[in-house]
């Protein structure tokens, strides 16, 4: 019984370690001519003064999938975009409109998800999400982001084990969603402690 619990405790450290090599491989991308700055909610963040995120109408172009495990590549392009188009439309953010007037376009450089071992050994799903891109107006840059999203959660065993990891995905794909809209739409010098308005999750 010792022997087991001592294999198992070996097993997620080991996994913890690759896991945590892997996720630091990243490198963000450097926006020429921009001064991103960390933001509030976001890793870095650039936003254009004068700029009216909510009076606009918007257009998701589908983000690049570099890297992806645990899910396939269409499947986290999908999900990705269909999570970050159903917090916008919960804020009351025009998307898809005749005439859109911001482009959203980025990257995902790192999409992954644990193994089934993984969440067997360990009790928990994991998820890292590396993510940036920029809203553009016409030809000018208006906002540009870089996020990391890393969550654990517990594995809930009501859930059929081959839904699991698009689960936990879509939790990950959420995290950056509100991330994205807190820094996007809320007021520029207000503060996590000042009370902001509430960014609303997408109904599920």
């Amino acid at each position: 019984m010792l022997k087991r619990i001592f294999c198992r405790l070996v097993f997620v450290l080991c996994g913890a370690l690759v896991w945590a090599g892997c996720a630091k491989a990243w490198q963000p991308s450097d926006f020429a001519g921009l001064e991103l700055q960390p933001g509030r909610y976001l890793h870095n963040y650039y936003r254009s003064p004068g700029l009216d995120p909510a009076a606009a109408v918007y257009e998701v172009g589908p983000f690049a999938m570099e890297r992806v495990a645990g899910l396939s590549q269409e499947q986290a392009s999908r999900l990705f975009n269909e999570e970050l188009v159903q917090a916008m439309e919960a804020n009351g953010l025009r998307v898809r409109g005749e005439k859109p007037e911001l482009i959203i376009n980025g990257r995902v450089a790192r999409f992954a998800v644990a193994s089934p071992f993984w969440r067997f050994f360990s009790g928990r799903g994991h998820a890292d999400l590396r993510v940036e891109g920029e809203v553009r107006q016409g030809q000018e840059v208006v906002f540009a982001f870089q996020d990391q999203v890393s969550i654990a959660p517990p594995v809930n065993p009501r859930h059929r084990p081959a839904l699991e990891p698009e689960l936990i995905a879509r939790q990950a794909a959420r995290r950056f969603a509100k991330n994205f809209l807190n820094e996007l739409l809320l007021p520029p010098d207000s503060g996590p402690g000042e009370n902001p308005p509430t960014i609303s999750p997408p109904a599920h």
